[in-house]
């Protein structure tokens, strides 16, 4: 059982991203021919970032191919039903459909990245086999919510050819080991992040597809899918935090006014009006920092936050496909 979309999203990210659109018609019966996301902070998946400093994170473009080359999720009979029959290019507003649900595709795709770089980080720093093994469970995850964003996109996009992620930027990155790094890192995009996004999502997932808030119920169950990955996103970060706060207790987020600092901080950054969003960051983040001092078993640790997160959205982040 799955609650319905109009009751849980209704498809606003954290922050607004930057769109420029290089070619396109208002009118989208005629294909878009090239989407441009210029900046991009969105409350999906984990962003990828080069260095934990940084401020700009890294994100493929769009691009179109012919559908016969297009690779949709089909690891579930359903959903690839579904897909094949169902489109919504007879629908009013398909542009900005599309931009969103690009959007969360191109955020998805970063976080492939994110994990396979995670991965090696918690390799550098002989971090337990079962974390790495979630690290790269997670990347296999965000293949799928890539897949599935750009599959919903294709069906609202009125053209010959399909949406799909192009090349990812190239880069170098440094793997070096640095416990305290890699402890920010995952603190910031994965305990909080994650944890953000899940719930954020969770909340408010909605996509109107039919007349009367009537939602598909594949899309519905979609959407319970991907916020239980992204809750067991979250509750690894919580592990890896907590194993290097028991091997390192120099770092910097073994201090509990490290945490208060960085959720002010990001509280303060939000509209008054999201309360949502000021209720993850001021109850429901604190009391998993908590946990990283008194649940003493990272196993305990991992369950108690999936456990936490999921009363947090009922039986949504529940769904499996």
């Amino acid at each position: 059982y799955c609650l319905t979309y109009s009751q849980q999203y209704d498809m606003q990210n954290q922050y607004t991203p930057g769109i420029t659109w290089d070619t396109y018609c208002i009118n989208t019966t005629q294909p878009v021919e090239h989407y441009s996301v210029s900046r991009m902070e969105i409350a999906y998946g984990r962003p990828y970032y080069v260095d934990v400093n940084s401020k700009q994170n890294l994100h493929a473009d769009v691009q179109q191919i012919e559908c016969s080359q297009y690779d949709p999720y089909s690891g579930d009979e359903q959903w690839a039903q579904y897909v094949a029959n169902t489109n919504y290019t007879h629908m009013d507003q398909q542009q900005e459909k599309v931009q969103k649900w690009i959007e969360m595709g191109l955020a998805e795709h970063a976080s492939i990245a994110t994990f396979s770089k995670f991965s090696l980080e918690l390799m550098s720093i002989a971090a337990p086999l079962w974390f790495i093994q979630l690290a790269n469970e997670a990347s296999l995850d965000e293949i799928r919510h890539t897949q599935i964003a750009f599959d919903i996109a294709n069906m609202f996009y009125h053209g010959d050819a399909c949406l799909a992620p192009n090349t990812f930027p190239a880069h170098e990155v440094k793997v070096d080991g640095d416990w305290n790094k890699i402890a920010v890192d995952a603190a910031v995009g994965g305990c909080i992040g994650e944890t953000v996004s899940a719930l954020t999502i969770g909340d408010k997932f909605k996509l109107e597809v039919s007349g009367a808030n009537e939602m598909d119920a594949s899309l519905q169950r979609v959407g319970g899918v991907i916020v239980a990955d992204e809750i067991r996103h979250s509750a690894l970060a919580w592990i890896t935090v907590k194993w290097i706060i028991d091997h390192h207790p120099e770092v910097e987020v073994a201090a509990r006014e490290w945490w208060a600092r960085e959720l002010k901080i990001r509280s303060s950054e939000i509209g008054n009006g999201n309360s949502k969003e000021h209720d993850v960051y001021n109850r429901v983040i604190p009391s998993l920092v908590n946990r990283l001092w008194t649940d003493t078993e990272y196993e305990t640790l991992y369950q108690s936050v999936i456990e936490e997160l999921q009363r947090e959205l009922g039986p949504f982040a529940q769904c499996r496909m």
